[in-house]
């Protein structure tokens, strides 16, 4: 049991430090290297919701905006009483979005600039 929950760590680990990358790419304004990133490290932790989100974010940035909205649809599936997400998607099971990316710049993604 010892050996799971010490790969479990591991996992994470690996994972926050790509997701670290992958934040630091989208800065730099590579946004597709950042999905990549993004991507690793849903590979190592398929649950890390704030990778979610900064994908979606990315997705839009790209103009991708259906494949945002179903990250952040992901996100809220994980953390249902998200209410930047809710906020960001407008009133949940609406058509209606705004933009995330406005919204990340001081919360959740601090630096990451548009």
């Amino acid at each position: 049991m010892k050996k799971i929950t010490s790969q479990r760590k591991a996992r994470k680990e690996i994972a926050s430090r790509l997701f670290s990358e992958g934040i630091t790419s989208y800065k730099e304004g590579k946004h597709e290297k950042a999905i990549d990133w993004f991507d690793y490290a849903l590979e190592l932790d398929p649950k890390y919701a704030e990778v979610m989100k900064c994908k979606g974010v990315t997705l839009y940035k790209l103009g991708k905006r259906d494949e945002s909205i179903k990250w952040f649809e992901k996100t809220l599936k994980l953390n249902p009483k998200d209410v930047n997400i809710i906020n960001d998607k407008g009133v949940p099971g609406a058509k209606t979005f705004l933009p995330y990316s406005y919204f990340v710049n001081d919360f959740v993604l601090g630096k990451m600039v548009p």
